[in-house]
């Protein structure tokens, strides 16, 4: 685990907060003429049976993910610490879906599932989040975190460029992981990492 030490979590929810105001479509690379790209919610959808379980999408953002898992059957709880990204995710409406604005210590409840898409690597202590996750887990629940894999051609150049000439990398993350980090926080936090993958996104 490398910290970026370009960006502090002051300048991310400042970040957060414009892009949602702006239109977050304009930003996020994943999104091609308006449209979701990403094939992280597809694959998500068949990871597990959704039907009747407790879920919190923690950094839901705009609540795409939210909503998706609530039409699959998952009673979901959307968090995120930006409020202009709660504001577009109340648009939002599902009698199992709700959206509140808070951080990782004003998580109250126990989930089956605990997921965060693309988040853990812009959180201030992701050891800590994951800490807090698993403390707010029902007997035999579950943690799902996506975030960008490091360990590759490109993720090399990348970072060799950081080291050498300070080079900004990302708008937003804090933190560069390696697939083997989650295998130290499962193992510090008495958890089993049940399975790790990687996939190329469209872009």
């Amino acid at each position: 685990m490398i910290k970026n030490n370009q960006l502090d979590s002051v300048d991310l929810k400042l970040f957060y907060d414009k892009t949602y105001s702006d239109g977050y479509k304009k930003v996020f690379t994943k999104y091609v003429n308006g449209k979701d790209t990403s094939e992280t919610n597809n694959i998500l959808g068949d990871t597990v049976d959704w039907k009747g379980k407790k879920v919190l999408d923690f950094g839901c953002g705009p609540g795409i993910t939210a909503k998706l898992l609530s039409e699959k059957g998952a009673i979901v709880h959307g968090m995120d610490f930006s409020k202009n990204a709660i504001s577009v995710a109340d648009k939002l409406t599902s009698q199992k879906l709700s959206f509140s604005e808070g951080s990782i210590d004003d998580i109250k409840d126990k989930y089956d599932i605990i997921l965060s898409i693309g988040t853990i690597e812009h959180m201030e202590s992701p050891e800590y989040a994951i800490k807090k996750f698993s403390e707010h887990l029902n007997p035999c629940g579950r943690i799902i975190l996506t975030c960008p894999n490091w360990t590759n051609t490109g993720g090399y150049i990348q970072i060799a460029l950081y080291y050498l000439f300070n080079l900004k990398i990302t708008l937003s993350d804090l933190y560069f992981f390696s697939p083997y980090d989650f295998e130290e926080f499962a193992s510090k936090f008495g958890m089993k990492l049940e399975k790790w993958f990687t996939f190329d996104h469209s872009l």
